[in-house]
């Protein structure tokens, strides 16, 4: 499930990361990370943020070898709208600096700077739409016809198991 809500944007952020170095021209295009360019951002959190770069390489691994649940869009979806709607209830529209200010993009697509063009609830509706349809979905169906026909692979068995050697649906009989 999570990895629907990761790996589109995760890989997004990836692209962008390495874009200026392949380009060779240091343009951030889309802007997500360029953060990681900026030398007022403390080294830690430059650090810190590369974990974008590998989690979509981890993602894919585990749906791989665990397999993918045909119903995680709709489990993701529904996890979405919670989240996004608890974000909108604790965040604030800006101003005050000790409250957490536009968490997950609920007031607009900016940190500092909310949106103009709907009323907070259309725009929380609309992020909710934009990311079950734009991002989750599409993933969905890759991972859905492209790992979710690959069968897990079967759990390890130890042979120094000390579980019983009786099969499942037998019944011990006491002599």
């Amino acid at each position: 499930m999570a990895a629907i809500s990761t790996l589109g944007p995760l890989t997004l952020w990836t692209i962008d990361y390495i874009t200026p170095w392949i380009v060779g021209n240091g343009t951030h295009y889309l802007f997500i990370a360029a953060y990681m360019a900026d030398p007022k951002v403390p080294l830690p959190v430059r650090i810190i943020s590369t974990f974008h770069v590998w989690l979509p390489f981890l993602a894919m691994w585990l749906v791989w070898r665990l397999g993918y649940h045909r119903r995680a869009w709709i489990a993701q979806s529904a996890y979405a709208a919670l989240i996004f709607t608890i974000s909108y209830l604790i965040s604030v529209r800006e101003g005050d600096k000790s409250m957490p200010v536009n968490v997950n993009w609920v007031f607009g697509l900016e940190p500092m700077k909310p949106h103009k063009h709907l009323n907070d609830v259309q725009f929380v509706a609309a992020v909710i739409v934009l990311f079950v349809i734009a991002i989750y979905l599409p993933t969905h169906l890759l991972l859905r016809y492209t790992i979710g026909r690959h069968k897990p692979l079967p759990a390890q068995s130890d042979e120094k198991s000390t579980a019983s050697p009786m099969r499942a649906g037998e019944n011990h009989k006491d002599s």
